[in-house]
């Protein structure tokens, strides 16, 4: 396909067919590292020349491929090509700001930073930009930078008001992105509020489970404040519970109930490592009154951390 009706394609210039090239060049990466030296440049050369929809697509594919690992250009020419664009595709310019942060950070300008704003300014509703968002804490990491923090204070501001937002999908992806802020020893106490919130009463899986899956990247009891005591109830009397989104379809209710109670128990033993004798008063009535369960529960944590270990 690559070798042989990708080129014929774009060379008849039949645009159906060229919709189709540029799928399969997105879905390549799975086995990208393995094409010739010659396809891999071909089909980097072929989504970033192409200004369709699908090119943007594929290039956010590929930005989690190998691809941004074989070329050292790649990354670059993608956030360069993507946020040109008007209205700027922010699900696929999310897929290479992930990879900049997550593998290739060093490569990455501070300039660009502005490039990704201007790219957010020129579509505020789409639920891709708060996870945006999420990755450029990645490149601001010097505390003693005064502009690193004036920036690091807006983008919170931003997460936060999508956090608030009516839209479910906006609300998990700010859930999600806090989960890279907090990585980076972002603080913010209304934002752990607001997910504490999310998990007792939110009726949406996903933002329950972001919920929690961010409150479990906190790095530190500091960081939780006054709320540590609340966030420890809500997130124990969540676990307890029989069952979650049990008016989903079966295979989905089993899914997201299984994903939701893996990050409560991440979320729960963070918070039982953290807790001091003082904290016995505050915590009491949950404590005495789920102690059975408490302790099946360490007893599964110990098996599974040592199945973990054993594979």
């Amino acid at each position: 396909l690559l070798q042989i009706f990708v080129p014929k394609s774009f060379e008849i210039n039949h645009q159906k067919s060229i919709q189709r090239s540029l799928q399969c060049i997105g879905f390549s990466g799975h086995v990208f590292s393995k094409l010739p030296d010659n396809i891999q440049r071909l089909c980097l050369s072929l989504v970033l020349s192409n200004e369709s929809e699908e090119a943007c697509r594929s290039v956010g594919y590929l930005a989690r491929s190998s691809a941004a690992d074989i070329s050292s250009v790649f990354l670059t020419d993608a956030l360069l090509r993507l946020s040109s664009y008007n209205p700027p595709p922010l699900q696929p310019l999310s897929n290479v700001l992930e990879s900049f942060a997550t593998k290739h950070k060093d490569m990455f300008e501070s300039k660009w930073i502005q490039l990704v704003f201007n790219c957010l300014e020129k579509d505020k509703d789409s639920p891709y930009g708060p996870r945006c968002i999420g990755f450029l804490f990645a490149f601001l990491n010097d505390p003693d930078n005064n502009s690193e923090e004036d920036v690091k204070s807006l983008l919170i501001n931003l997460l936060i008001t999508d956090l608030k937002s009516n839209d479910a999908k906006m609300r998990w992806n700010a859930a999600a992105a806090f989960s890279n802020a907090f990585i980076y020893n972002v603080k913010s106490s209304e934002a752990i509020s607001i997910l504490a919130d999310y998990i007792d009463t939110d009726k949406i899986a996903k933002v329950k489970i972001r919920s929690a899956e961010a409150l479990s990247n906190v790095v530190s009891r500091e960081a939780m404040g006054d709320l540590y005591h609340r966030i420890f109830t809500v997130n124990l009397e969540q676990l307890l519970a029989p069952d979650h989104f049990t008016n989903l379809p079966l295979a989905a209710h089993r899914k997201y109930d299984a994903a939701y109670r893996a990050a409560l128990t991440k979320l729960f033993f963070k918070l039982l490592d953290w807790s001091k004798a003082s904290d016995f008063t505050s915590l009491e009535e949950p404590l005495v009154n789920n102690v059975d369960a408490i302790y099946q529960l360490m007893i599964n944590f110990d098996h599974d951390e040592n199945e973990e270990d054993n594979n």
